[in-house]
């Protein structure tokens, strides 16, 4: 009997040790986990506002520029070469630097010009060639929030690098709460994919599958974006083209404005 005991005491305690070095590594991991959220999950998401907001620019200035981008539709539209004459007559001094034809019956052109070191979109009524208005560049709302989600507006080139870092971190932060949330053990599909939810007993293990089975759908969602629309950009890039405009190109030659990347 006392060799028995004194076995299964043995047992235990190597069972004990061997459970040891992942108990250390789980909180090592969690450290990193919760000092990753605390200083960089309040400028994430702040991020994600301003990016969700950028997210849906056309819409957004469709409405802010309703003036400039729509014209009355007409019968027959001036050739491109005529439109931008119009612009170099009112603007003899300055560079043309990008061109986006208008693209549906009732939309405006935009001819993009350099004036002085600035930047200006002058819109022209593609069936008469007259010049409805201009707009600075840097004037755009949306300009206003690109710089402030790439931290050039509130912190200058140490706000960019914050944010920087703040992208570094994110994938630190995905890494950890994936092998947090990792089920090991777990058959379950509750706690793993689907939350436990018991709103007349909101205890630990709630609280913990609020924030780990949401995080973990969020991941994977975030995950995808990210592979789909570096795959875009880098189609767009190939191609060279824009989402806006396509760089000014001389009469006669084909523009690749809507061409869409699928291979």
């Amino acid at each position: 009997m006392e060799f028995e005991r004194i076995d299964a005491v043995a047992k235990d305690s190597k069972a004990f040790a061997d459970k040891q070095p992942k108990a250390s590594l789980y909180k090592t991991v969690w450290r990193w986990h919760f000092y990753a959220g605390i200083f960089f999950a309040p400028l994430i998401i702040f991020l994600s506002i301003t990016g969700g907001i950028y997210l849906f620019k056309p819409q957004i200035e469709n409405y802010m520029y309703h003036d400039l981008y729509y014209v009355q539709q007409g019968q027959q539209k001036i050739s491109s070469t005529e439109q931008i004459h119009e612009v170099k007559k009112n603007y003899p001094h300055a560079k043309i630097t990008g061109f986006t034809p208008s693209f549906a019956p009732d939309r405006s052109s935009e001819v993009e010009i350099m004036v002085n070191g600035e930047s200006i979109s002058v819109f022209v009524n593609p069936y008469n060639g007259d010049i409805i208005g201009k707009l600075n560049e840097n004037a755009r709302f949306m300009a206003w929030v690109k710089d402030l989600h790439n931290g050039e507006l509130w912190g200058g080139t140490i706000g960019n690098w914050l944010v920087e870092l703040s992208a570094c971190w994110f994938i630190i932060l995905i890494i950890t709460s994936v092998y947090l949330w990792w089920p090991r053990n777990r058959k379950s599909l509750f706690g793993t994919l689907i939350p436990r939810i018991n709103l007349s007993k909101r205890n630990r293990t709630f609280w913990r599958d609020m924030h780990a089975v949401t995080a973990i759908w969020l991941s994977l969602f975030i995950v995808s974006t990210i592979v789909f629309w570096t795959h875009m950009v880098r189609c767009l890039g190939k191609h060279g083209t824009s989402y806006r405009r396509s760089h000014f190109r001389k009469p006669g030659r084909r523009s690749t404005i809507g061409k869409i990347c699928i291979s």
